[in-house]
């Protein structure tokens, strides 16, 4: 049998309760919060609806059911030991188009049934199994109790890493790439007290933003799961509520990232969130705390800007080599990754003239916008052919293995080779620089060394953001009450109430 789920709105309603034993009490709590005027009729009725009555929250008769309490009625329980009589209420009910429901066989001859509910906050639950699964029902109706209850200590959390706390040979192992990102998100789903959350892994920051209900018992799992729990105290961060909305801010606004005011950063967040909401990891309230964060950190790129010049890895990476051996028409470039890092280096490179060798793995990227005909595609199994002939490796790949392997040892130029190893794990085997003098290697951690700032004091600037999210700190406000109920839309009449 098929339902239609509704919430009656009840206050001040005329309603009607025939019975006065326990089962028939079981119906007055939901109809007292309701703000009903109940009236229970009964021959004698048991100390929890007499104790209802000596509160003045319902009036009670003590007497036998009659046809005429039905009057004006717009809801009534049949809800007596005595399926006959329950029967007669029921019928009777119907020739007056009373909503009636009967707590026995006979409630399939009713207008309505009830749910198992309860209200948590402002949030009331009714789960129906249409009367055919009563226990299951109840069982999902406690699961979701103690999922709400979680929810009114939900606090924006993230915990992570980055180059500001462990050096990139500590941080390689613990990045989410191939089949432990997947594996890292299955398994905090399906933990109690992680309501949303999404993975953000990138070449200097592996850290899971999350909506969590805290506890000492749930870091613990999560350390466990990411990995940290192998860490130092030191070695990683764990923010919990404005300290976590504020550290969403600066790594937002490129405060945090190894080329301070690098821009990337928030299409890493972006992708980072698209890809937890399609595996159901992430949604509104993650989406809300995302928004907030990055409305934010636009109005502190306004303020740092003009102080911090932006410069983005890809320029670094040019700038480096650039420096090393003058990057010009002669020179023979590989790139390997097909990526967003992987795109912009094919634009700075091809802009210099330069042939440039691009590599990719499995997905072929599309040649009909390439910015040079002097770009040629290859695939990793391909670069034997390739290496002898280049002098300058940019390799920005995604992949849990090295790309260049002790094995192309041989193939490499030998007269000579420089190379940037941007991905995390190594895409660039170190040995290779052991095994070739004339190979020159240098990743994420080198290029952070060889460029320095010295026209910005970034504690100013960041202090500049946090005044920012200080002023803006409302948002969070406002984020923290809407998950927890405390926005109240008076509307009436809304698919949402």
């Amino acid at each position: 049998m098929n339902t239609y789920p509704a919430n009656l709105l009840l206050k001040k309603k005329r309603c009607l309760l025939v019975g006065g034993g326990k089962i028939a009490s079981r119906k007055l709590a939901a109809l007292i919060e309701a703000d009903a005027d109940v009236l229970v009729v009964a021959p004698s009725v048991n100390a929890v609806i007499a104790s209802y009555e000596e509160r003045g929250l319902l009036k009670v008769e003590r007497r036998p059911f009659g046809e005429s309490d039905l009057d004006k009625r717009v809801l009534v329980f049949a809800a007596t030991d005595d399926r006959s009589l329950n029967a007669r209420v029921v019928a009777l009910c119907a020739e007056r188009a009373i909503l009636c429901c009967a707590i026995d066989e006979n409630w399939v001859d009713g207008s309505f049934i009830t749910p198992a509910s309860f209200l948590s906050g402002s949030v009331r639950v009714a789960i129906s199994s249409d009367g055919v699964a009563c226990r299951k029902t109840k069982l999902v109706k406690e699961s979701l109790s103690r999922h709400l209850a979680l929810i009114e200590d939900a606090e924006l959390t993230v915990i992570g890493t980055d180059h500001n706390y462990l050096d990139m040979e500590k941080r390689a192992p613990l990045h989410f790439v191939g089949s432990r990102f997947d594996e890292t998100g299955e398994m905090l789903s399906q933990v109690w007290g992680i309501h949303e959350f999404m993975i953000i892994n990138t070449c200097n920051r592996l850290e899971i933003a999350a909506v969590i209900s805290p506890s000492a018992s749930l870091e613990r799992i999560v350390r466990r799961i990411t990995g940290f729990d192998a860490l130092g105290k030191d070695d990683y961060y764990i923010k919990y509520g404005r300290d976590a909305f504020d550290h969403m801010v600066l790594t937002a606004s490129g405060l945090y990232s190894q080329t301070p005011g690098e821009k990337h950063i928030v299409a890493q967040m972006k992708d980072a969130f698209r890809f937890a909401q399609e595996k159901s990891w992430a949604g509104p309230m993650l989406q809300e705390a995302l928004d907030s964060c990055l409305h934010v950190s636009g109005h502190v790129r306004i303020e740092i800007e003009p102080v911090l010049k932006s410069c983005e890895i890809e320029d670094i990476t040019s700038m480096y080599l650039d420096g090393i051996c003058k990057i010009g028409a002669d020179s023979k470039i590989l790139i390997i990754g097909t990526g967003m890092l992987g795109k912009e280096l094919l634009n700075r490179f091809a802009g210099k003239g330069s042939e440039i060798f691009w590599a990719y793995h499995v997905y072929k990227p599309q040649t009909y916008d390439l910015p040079s005909d002097r770009v040629k595609l290859c695939r990793l199994d391909e670069l034997e052919d390739i290496l002898p002939e280049v002098n300058l490796i940019v390799s920005a790949a995604s992949s849990p293995e090295p790309c260049l392997r002790q094995g192309h040892a041989p193939f490499i130029n030998k007269n000579g080779c420089v190379a940037v190893d941007l991905g995390i794990p190594r895409n660039i085997s170190p040995l290779l620089k052991d095994l070739i003098p004339s190979f020159r290697l240098a990743d994420l951690d080198d290029l952070k060394h060889w460029y320095r700032r010295e026209m910005a004091d970034l504690d100013s600037l960041r202090q500049t953001a946090l005044r920012n999210t200080e002023e803006h700190m409302g948002m969070y406000e406002k984020f923290i009450a809407n998950i927890k109920g405390r926005n109240k839309d008076k509307s009436s009449g809304s698919d949402s109430n």
